[in-house]
C-alpha cells in the first residue's frame, strides 16, 4: 500500500478519534452538569422544607396564629444575609436562621425568600391554615463542562419552593378515662342513662375497665378500650344509630389532651374558709385558702378570672344559685387537706370557662400532683349547665349532668369515672368551649 494512503487513513482515523472523544466528553460533562443540578435541586428542597416548618413551628411555639411582632405576615421577601441565633424576635428570623444552616439566604448566589400569612396560601390552592409559611430558594449552577463542549449554557438555576401551615382539628372523643389498670376505670349501673354526642377513650388495660351492668345504657359514637368490658343484667354498649356497639379493644393509650397545660401561678391567700352564707354575692378571682363554699341558699356571681382553691373543696350545696362566665377553678392542696369539687342534686349551677387565653376551655382543673382517694360528686343533674372542660387526671369523677335541650358543651378528663345518675354529654364541635383543639404543623406542598 503507497505510504499517501497509509497516511490519509491514519488521518481520517485520528479525526474519527478525535470527534468520538469529543461527543462523549461532551456528553459525559452534560451528565455531571445536569447530575450536579439536581443535587443543588434536592439540597434547595431540603432547605425550603426546613426554614417553613421552622418558620410554623415557630410562631406555634410563640403562642400564636395572628399576624403581630413575634409572628410575621409579609409578601415575598429576601433573607438577610446573617442572622444572629441569639437576637430572633420573630418566627421568621427563625425560619431564614434554618434557610441559613443549610446554605441559602448567605449570598453568592444562593438565596431564599419567605412569605407569610393566614388563611389561604399564595403558592397552594384548596388550603386554608390558622397560619402558614412560604419559602422559596434558588441556587446558579455552573455549567463548566457541557458550556466548554458546546452542549449548554454558562449557568442555570435551581429553585424549590415548600409551605407549610399550623391548621387544627377537633377530636372526635371528649371523654378520656386515664386509669391505666384499675379495674371498673368507667363503671355505669343501677339504670343510669349516659348519652355521649362524642366518643369515649379508657386507658386501662384491665379486663374489666368498662363496666355497664344492672340495666344501665351508655350510648355514644365510639369507645376505645385499651383492656376490656363487662355488660350483664342488662347492661348495654349501644351506638347512636342502634344497639349494641361493639367498643374497639387492645388499642393504644391515648395520650392526656391537657398534659402540657401549665398550672397557674399564685401565692399567699386572699380568703380563708371562705362559706357565702345567705345572700347575694359578687366573688372575685383569686386565692381561697382552705376551701370555697357556696351554701344558704345564696345568690353568687362568679367574676371572669382564675379561682386557685388551695385545701378544702369547693362546694356548691344548700339550694344556692350560682353562675360565671369566662371563669377557671384550679383544685390543689396537699392529699390531707384536698376536697374537691362537691356539686349536690338540684343546685343552680351555670359556669362557663374561658373562651380564649392559656386556660380556654378549662373549667374545672385538678392539681396533677394530687393523689388523694377524694372523689369529684359533680351531680347536678339537668339545673347544672356546665360549658367547658372538667379535667381531673388523678381523681375519681362522679358524675350526673347535662340535658339534649340545652347549649352547654361539657368534655371530661378523669383518673377514673363513675356515671352516679343520668348524663347527657353535648360535643364541641368548634372546640371554643372546651379547648379541645388540636394544633398541628405539617407541610402543606
Amino acid at each position: 500500500m503507497p505510504k499517501s494512503q497509509k497516511a490519509s487513513e491514519k488521518g481520517q482515523a485520528l479525526v474519527s478519534i478525535t470527534a468520538t472523544i469529543t461527543l462523549l466528553l461532551g456528553a459525559l460533562g452534560l451528565v455531571i452538569d445536569i447530575g450536579y443540578g439536581r443535587y443543588e435541586q434536592q439540597r434547595a428542597q431540603a432547605a425550603v422544607e426546613a426554614a417553613a416548618m421552622a418558620g410554623v413551628e415557630a410562631a406555634d411555639a410563640y403562642g400564636s396564629t395572628s399576624c403581630g411582632t413575634n409572628v410575621v405576615c409579609q409578601s415575598a421577601t429576601a433573607c438577610p444575609t446573617s442572622i444572629n441565633p441569639a437576637s430572633i424576635t420573630n418566627n421568621i428570623q427563625n425560619a431564614c436562621l434554618y434557610g441559613q444552616a443549610n446554605g441559602f439566604g448567605t449570598g453568592g448566589g444562593a438565596t431564599m425568600t419567605i412569605s407569610s400569612g393566614t388563611g389561604t396560601p399564595t403558592a397552594v390552592s384548596g388550603v386554608t391554615a390558622l397560619y402558614w409559611v412560604t419559602a422559596t430558594a434558588s441556587v446558579s449552577n455552573h455549567t463548566l463542562f457541557s458550556y466548554l463542549m458546546g452542549a449548554g449554557s454558562h449557568s442555570t438555576t435551581s429553585t424549590a419552593q415548600a409551605t407549610a401551615g399550623v391548621s387544627q382539628y377537633v377530636p372526635a372523643t371528649c371523654v378520656y378515662v386515664l386509669d391505666p389498670s384499675g379495674a371498673t376505670a368507667v363503671n355505669a349501673s343501677n339504670d343510669v342513662q349516659v348519652q355521649s354526642e362524642c366518643g369515649m377513650a379508657v386507658n386501662s388495660n384491665n379486663a374489666d375497665a368498662v363496666q355497664v351492668v344492672g340495666s344501665a345504657k351508655l350510648t355514644l359514637p365510639s369507645l376505645q378500650i385499651v383492656g376490656n368490658y363487662v355488660t350483664n343484667n342488662n347492661g348495654q354498649i349501644c351506638s347512636t344509630s342502634g344497639c349494641p356497639l361493639t367498643p374497639s379493644t387492645g388499642v393504644a393509650a391515648a395520650t392526656d389532651p391537657f398534659a402540657s397545660l401549665p398550672a397557674p401561678s399564685y401565692s399567699g391567700c386572699n380568703y380563708n374558709n371562705y362559706s357565702s352564707g345567705w345572700g347575694t354575692f359578687t366573688l372575685s378571682p383569686g386565692v381561697y385558702c382552705g376551701g370555697l363554699s357556696i351554701n344558704n341558699g345564696a345568690t353568687v356571681t362568679f367574676s371572669p378570672g382564675t379561682y386557685i382553691i388551695n385545701g378544702g373543696s369547693l362546694t356548691f350545696a344548700g339550694g344556692t344559685t350560682s353562675t360565671g362566665s369566662g371563669v377557671t377553678f384550679y383544685l390543689t392542696g396537699t392529699n390531707a387537706n384536698f376536697g374537691g369539687v362537691q356539686i349536690g342534686n338540684g343546685i343552680t349551677t351555670t359556669l362557663t370557662a374561658p373562651t380564649s387565653g392559656t386556660y380556654q376551655g378549662v373549667l374545672f382543673y385538678q392539681d396533677r400532683n394530687i393523689t388523694s382517694s377524694v372523689q369529684e360528686s359533680i351531680e347536678g343533674g339537668a339545673t347544672m349547665q356546665l360549658g367547658g372542660t372538667l379535667y381531673f387526671p388523678t381523681t375519681t369523677v362522679n358524675y350526673a349532668n347535662g340535658t339534649s335541650t340545652t347549649n352547654y358543651y361539657t368534655a371530661l378528663v378523669a383518673k377514673d369515672l363513675v356515671f352516679a345518675g343520668g348524663a347527657y354529654i353535648k360535643y364541641d364541635s368548634t372546640g371554643q368551649t372546651t379547648g379541645m383543639l388540636v394544633k398541628t404543623a405539617a407541610l402543606l406542598q
